[in-house]
């Protein structure tokens, strides 16, 4: 497993390598590094013996983060050597590399998910204060010394008027990232030496990104006026496409090529630092820091060494009054309310919220108090809901009663209409050689046509009391609505009914005797309701929506009250007549709900509108006539 491990990690250094170099494959970019290799001295007694201890551990992991989106080419390779140098040299390790963003390194580190990293000097020593310890810092053929191995240079387009660094004032400047080093932090302590204040030197800042050349095409484009590039990069676009950079020069050019033989406009300072964590053993940082001092120049001359001092780094950002130097802006009461006016604000609201509670609890307590009184509201409702359920239990039991004698009335009549069935019969067989007197004659066939009747009658009741599955006819509404008016318009000659019927019938699927009594009991209620009223009137109306078929049944009762359609559409069985049962509203949502259908009630003012909908079924003239279009 620990073999497999090393050969993962020196795959992963040699792809690398082998990107940067362009199409070299890893295999190629090992070999490129056998060299180097060979140089390097043998493995110590204690590496040799931790190896052999932990052959069957897994080696410890070295987790190493990086920006390496802020690196030029040259800078990528080395890297990548250097990488796969220690993968060779400490195979008692494990090594992952995690490339970052500027800002997503940052919080990297301060959530302790790295032990070494590489980044700028001016990286370091602004989160310093985090525990943190430089190992070692890059040298390059261009910038021998460690020291001052990095600047930034001014570019300009060839047309600008800006000659100096003076002449930028009032201009725009392109940065790759507002909090970078060379990017953004030594051009303002450039401008900071040259007498100018940075803070107010250039109207606005534009930021480009990187690589460079996305700040120079921000400055062609006329978003910004100069760019701020990190020394060494602008060699390298030069020798990669020299007609994009014929249209640009630099500005305010150092003259001190032997600290870095490349153009810069700005003072030097440490070189790429790779810095160990809190996190990190220290076995691991000497390790690390052994290696890499041991670690021969690459092919490209690049190699590490040891920074004297940062103390050039550590007066950036004191004369800038940025990083660890932030508090330094606070020089009077406007700057401490301006530098901490975000604590003043919180503060603020923390009175306000302390005000906000207190008044909060006092509506609480209201509330709580209301909730009290409204549960001991619900509590009396609940009793009162108790008795009426039980009063209701009592109608149930009423019903069941209703319904027990209806079936032992039912089965009882059939033994005396049976025998004035038969008695008729014999009086009928008695008559036939002699005929009666024709009074009796008629009397007889009267007599046996009641008994018919009766007897159809017991037999339905006795069938609608058994039977349990729900028929379903074909039944005209209008029919029967006119059928019920009429017999209810005889009995109450008083009442004048209203009525609207449609053209065609309207047909639903139902039971016939059920319908009739349906509506029967709808004009009945209407009509009992109508008492006291002067001028008595029940509209019936009849039409079709849809789907659906809709009878409306309406008074225009004076005592009627909005808050009776509350208690037609929520009570099942009750009656506000002395000497009635309920059943009538009851015997009505049956029929609906067997159909079906709805329910609803509303007030009329004056009076109350109740509305039954139940499903319409479709005539078959009209379905064949559908099946002939589709056809």
């Amino acid at each position: 497993m620990r073999k497999l491990l090393r050969l993962f990690s020196l795959l992963f250094a040699g792809f690398i390598l082998a990107s940067a170099l362009g199409d070299d494959s890893p295999v190629q970019a090992a070999r490129a590094s056998a060299p180097a290799l060979s140089h390097s001295a043998p493995p110590s007694p204690a590496a040799a013996q931790i190896r052999e201890s932990s052959s069957a551990v897994e080696p410890p992991l070295i987790r190493i983060g990086t920006t390496d989106r802020s690196l030029s080419n040259a800078e990528r390779r080395a890297l990548a050597e250097t990488f796969l140098y220690l993968s060779r040299r400490l195979p008692q390790y494990r090594i992952e590399v995690r490339s970052y963003a500027v800002a997503d390194l940052e919080t990297a580190v301060k959530q302790g998910e790295l032990d070494i990293f590489l980044a700028s000097s001016g990286f370091y020593r602004r989160v310093y204060h985090r525990g943190l310890r430089d190992l070692v810092t890059m040298t390059t053929p261009e910038a021998p010394d460690p020291n001052t191995g990095s600047g930034s240079v001014f570019i300009v387009r060839n047309d600008s008027p800006i000659e100096s660094v003076a002449d930028m004032q009032g201009k725009r400047g392109v940065v790759s990232w507002r909090e970078g080093f060379t990017g953004f932090f030594i051009p303002l302590s450039e401008i900071h030496a040259q007498g100018f204040d940075p803070d107010n030197f250039f109207s606005a800042f534009v930021q480009g990104g990187s690589p460079m050349r996305r700040l120079l095409e921000a400055v062609e484009a006329g978003e910004g006026d100069v760019a701020f590039a990190r020394a060494c990069t602008w060699e390298e676009l030069v020798a990669e496409d020299p007609e994009f950079t014929k249209k640009f020069r630099p500005v305010g050019l150092k003259n001190d090529s032997a600290s870095l033989a490349c153009a810069h406009s700005t003072a030097l300072f440490p070189n790429w630092t790779i810095v160990s964590t809190s996190r990190a053993p220290w076995q691991v940082s000497r390790d690390v820091t052994a290696a890499l001092l041991s670690m021969p120049a690459t092919r490209e001359g690049f190699s590490w060494a040891v920074v004297s001092d940062f103390v050039s780094v550590d007066e950036l950002y004191r004369d800038l009054k940025r990083g660890p130097y932030e508090y330094l802006r606070v020089r009077s009461v406007s700057d401490f309310v301006e530098r901490y006016w975000p604590g003043f604000f919180a503060f603020a609201l923390f009175v306000a919220g302390l005000m906000l509670h207190s008044w909060r609890c006092r509506t609480l307590i209201r509330e709580r108090t209301a909730e009290l009184e409204d549960a001991m509201r619900k509590e009396r409702e609940a009793v009162a809901s108790a008795r009426e359920a039980e009063r209701q239990k009592e109608l149930l039991e009423q019903v069941s009663v209703v319904g027990a004698m209806s079936s032992l009335i039912t089965h009882e009549l059939n033994a005396p209409l049976n025998a004035i069935t038969s008695s008729i019969r014999t009086l009928e067989r008695y008559f036939e050689n002699e005929p009666p007197p024709a009074p009796v004659e008629k009397a007889l066939a009267l007599i046996g046509r009641q008994c018919v009747k009766a007897s159809e009658i017991v037999q339905h009741v006795r069938v609608y009391v058994k039977r349990r599955e729900i028929v379903h006819l074909p039944v005209d509404v209008t029919a029967a609505a006119k059928t019920v008016v009429r017999d209810q318009s005889m009995k109450h000659p008083g009442v004048r009914f209203a009525c609207e019927w449609p053209e065609e019938p309207l047909l639903v699927p139902a039971d016939p005797l059920e319908i009739e009594l349906l509506l029967t009991n709808l004009v009945k209620n209407a009509v009992e309701a109508l008492e006291g009223t002067d001028e008595p009137c029940i509209r019936v109306c009849v039409v079709a929506q849809d789907a659906r078929v809709r009878i409306e049944v309406q008074d225009n009762a004076v005592k009627t009250k909005p808050e009776d359609v509350g208690f037609f559409a929520t009570t099942p069985l009750a009656s506000r007549k002395a000497s009635g049962l309920g059943l009538g509203l009851l015997i009505v949502r049956t029929i609906v709900e067997r159909t079906s259908g709805s329910l609803a009630a509303r007030w009329a003012d004056p009076g109350l509108c109740v509305s039954v909908a139940l499903p319409r079924l479709q005539p078959k003239k009209t379905i064949a006539e559908k099946d002939n279009k589709h056809d």
